[in-house]
């Protein structure tokens, strides 16, 4: 039954990715994140684009619909699977992390960590996410402060939001999501410097945030941490 769950969810975000590519391709360097039009199509992504981005939903929502504990949470991580490629693909091509999309995901955890703790009593969970949270927005925002230039509030804003979501499961998850996104952008900061030749590159961290959330996810029951 889980896996035909699974299955489905999965399905599901790839349709979803159809629209989710559209918004992702017509976000400016500012302004309000807003559908254009025919999103319905796709429209601006080209086809390639569409394709790849409903394949990384699909996969990731379904894989994070296997991992993650039936509950009323599972729908913010299903959806938390869908905007999160269209977040990568923003800050990859406009180096930016609009507020509104990191906020309708915060919002979208809060919500269902606060139902889940009425229909289970486990209100810990939800206090255990939102300290979490905070306490890696707090950090986060130190670091851009101490160090201006490297990190923008976007990044700020998405790596408390992820430790929000992570910290539901458990506060080592949330460690280990935060610690993996670093892991891996510091593998693609190396990689591109050895490509450089050895001169410095800047590459924004949105993608690899996200990249540890799902790794985290994934492999959080097989170390035993959730």
């Amino acid at each position: 039954m889980t896996s035909s769950l699974a299955v489905v969810a999965g399905l599901a975000a790839a349709a979803a990715g159809i629209p989710a590519a559209a918004v992702a391709c017509s976000v400016g360097s500012e302004g309000p994140v807003r559908f254009p039009r025919r999103w319905w199509k796709g429209r601006p992504a080209t086809r390639g684009i569409i394709v790849a981005v409903s394949a990384i939903a699909g996969l990731s929502a379904g894989l994070v619909w296997v991992r993650v504990p039936p509950s009323p949470a599972r729908l913010a991580f299903w959806l938390f699977a869908v905007v999160g490629v269209v977040l990568a693909i923003i800050d990859l091509r406009r180096r930016r992390l609009p507020h509104s999309l990191t906020g309708s995901l915060w919002i979208a955890c809060l919500g269902s960590f606060v139902v889940d703790a009425l229909v289970t009593g486990e209100a810990h969970r939800l206090v255990v996410a939102v300290v979490t949270g905070v306490f890696v927005a707090v950090l986060m925002l130190g670091v851009a402060l101490g160090f201006p230039g490297q990190l923008g509030l976007g990044d700020v804003g998405l790596a408390g939001t992820i430790a929000t979501s992570l910290g539901w499961l458990s506060p080592a998850t949330a460690a280990l999501g935060f610690a993996a996104g670093c892991a891996v952008q510091m593998m693609v900061v190396i990689g591109m410097t050895w490509r450089a030749r050895g001169q410095g590159v800047k590459l924004p961290l949105g993608p690899a945030l996200l990249a540890g959330w799902l790794l985290a996810i994934t492999t959080s029951g097989a170390l035993g941490l959730s």
